[in-house]
């Protein structure tokens, strides 16, 4: 689930600057076919910062429970005892990193003026999670002063990011937050302004008027902008085709989806993947043949 930093070399980072002051010592992943429940018991020192890319579920900090889903990130003060419970229903796939140092007391203060446990919305957790991944590629693979350096220079990136994000109360949703969550764990199913807008209790014409005020767009565009970013994490992270990504986000017809892809990118799906691929990998042609799901209806959400 996780790689953490060997003592020494953790005991080494805590006599150098700028490791001294912030230093990420953990970093781990748990994807939707992973394990769903687990625990971890408080630690002193240690600040835990996470994102939740899909799915749903429970985490219980201390004796308080935070409802997350897809496009949640939480942040932990140090000492705080951890019960994660994913929805089996709908699994999640969670990043987090475990911080430390003279500095983190002070950062979290910004973070969390209001002290405790928080839960915050994000725009793209696939680009959070991306962080995360890098950060835990590192600590994988070398535990040189210079790799955790730049493994924390990351985690104070992204950690600072949360600062000025509101608070959700315990994880308490309200009806945009509600709507989007139950579009980004449902991109690849038909998604129908008229009953987006019953699932909150609102007429259509209100609830859309909600949704954009809460989000700056409409329903159609933000479904389009969340079935791109999964499309964009599936063509870097999985050797899917082309054509079954399609289908995974939503689009029956894989030229639609192509075009749709190009004209919000500059690049087809191959031609993304081949950009952001590691050395040596390659892509698979663009060559869409029949999705292997029946989503939505192209070209409409």
């Amino acid at each position: 689930m996780g790689v953490a930093v060997g003592e020494h070399a953790v005991r080494e980072a805590r006599r150098r600057e700028p490791t001294a002051s912030f230093l990420v010592v953990e970093a781990g992943h748990v994807p939707g076919d992973g394990a769903q429940c687990w625990e971890r018991p408080a630690v002193a020192d240690v600040v835990v910062v996470g994102v939740c890319v899909t799915g749903r579920g429970v985490l219980r900090a201390g004796d308080m429970p935070l409802g997350l889903h897809s496009g949640t990130a939480f942040v932990l003060p140090s000492g705080t005892p951890q019960s994660y419970r994913g929805d089996p229903r709908d699994p999640w796939s969670i990043w987090w990193l475990h911080v430390t140092g003279r500095l983190t007391a002070a950062l979290l203060s910004v973070v969390v003026p209001e002290g405790g446990p928080k839960v915050v919305s994000i725009d793209d957790p696939y680009r959070t999670a991306w962080t995360m991944r890098d950060v835990l590629r590192t600590l994988e693979q070398d535990e040189s002063h210079p790799a955790l350096v730049e493994a924390s220079a990351s985690s104070w990136e992204l950690l600072s990011g949360l600062a000025g994000r509101p608070a959700r109360a315990g994880g308490r949703a309200g009806p945009g937050e509600v709507v989007r969550a139950h579009i980004d764990a449902h991109l690849d199913r038909p998604l129908k302004v008229t009953e987006l807008a019953r699932m909150v209790n609102l007429s259509e014409s209100r609830f859309s008027a909600v949704f954009r005020m809460t989000t700056g767009m409409s329903v159609t565009a933000y479904v389009k902008q969340q079935r791109m970013l999964r499309a964009r994490e599936l063509l870097r992270t999985s050797s899917h085709l082309v054509t079954d990504i399609a289908a995974l986000v939503g689009y029956t017809d894989p030229h639609y989806f192509s075009r749709q892809f190009h004209a919000m990118h500059g690049h087809s799906p191959t031609a993304y993947r081949l950009q952001v691929a590691p050395a040596g990998s390659s892509g698979e042609p663009d060559s869409p043949g029949t999705p292997t799901l029946a989503p939505t209806p192209s070209p409409g959400m």
